[in-house]
């Protein structure tokens, strides 16, 4: 039961995540320098969501867990995971965005996007509750 409740909440942060994430992609390729420079919108978008993911699933998805490791370990570990995360996703937008999907209108960086993300949630949760909050 436990583990079905922090995927729920784990969900919920990822919920708001992309929120942070995908409002923050738009925001930057509303400007024409991040359309043609599409992947560092990406990082600076992800990276923002990075910081949003720490602080909730510190203190709400893992709270009981959370407390063995101190944040002076604990968060580089999560960067670092998270790092790994945004290159898998930054893989999967790169493949789609070049080999798939040619027009490059937001709807298209939208839905690669999209597709991006779902693969590295997989890696992050995992690496999540079985490296830095276990």
């Amino acid at each position: 039961m436990d583990l079905l409740i922090q995927i729920l909440k784990f969900s919920i942060v990822g919920i708001l995540n992309t929120a942070v994430d995908f409002g923050t992609l738009n925001f930057l390729i509303s400007f024409s320098f991040f359309r043609k420079k599409f992947l560092i919108a990406n990082t600076i978008s992800v990276s923002l969501a990075i910081i949003n993911s720490y602080l909730w699933n510190k203190y709400w998805t893992f709270p009981l867990s959370s407390q063995k490791l101190a944040v002076i370990a604990q968060f580089p570990l999560f960067v670092l995971i998270s790092l790994i995360g945004l290159l898998i996703q930054n893989g999967v937008l790169f493949f789609l965005t070049n080999f798939f999907l040619r027009k490059k209108t937001r709807l298209y960086f939208n839905f690669g996007k999209l597709i991006a993300v779902l693969v590295a949630m997989s890696w992050n949760f995992l690496a999540y509750k079985f490296l830095v909050f276990s």
